[in-house]
């Protein structure tokens, strides 16, 4: 567990809205972003936004300030958002249309990214 509480930018799957949560630990960041978003904490888990890492307690002190995370519950995947062209996502699209390797959802007029 950190002294000093990790800020980061927290997402849910399917929501574009986007929260700014601390905590000293992954699981109090989960269980904070549960209850803001007002999901399930059990079987709740966290990822990087960018690639979809997969948040572990040993690796959460590694995780930068103002890291963007999104939160995934049971049954949910995300394997991060790609850039492509003029196709951007990160930080200029909404987290539901973001191309996503994890649902080969894709941007209007472009096709789905391959799985």
């Amino acid at each position: 567990m950190l002294q000093k509480p990790k800020s980061v930018k927290l997402r849910a799957l399917r929501s574009p809205r986007k929260f700014g949560v601390a905590g000293r630990s992954c699981q109090e960041v989960l269980r904070k972003g549960c209850l803001r978003f007002q999901l399930p904490e059990r079987g709740s888990r966290l990822c990087l936004y960018e690639d979809g890492t997969e948040l572990t307690e040993d690796y959460f002190p590694s995780v930068p300030d103002n890291a963007e995370l999104v939160l995934l519950t049971l049954g949910q995947a995300w394997q991060g958002c790609e850039w492509q062209g003029l196709w951007r996502c990160e930080r200029h699209q909404a987290l539901p249309q973001c191309i996503s390797r994890a649902t080969g959802g894709a941007h209007p007029g472009r096709p789905a990214a391959a799985v």
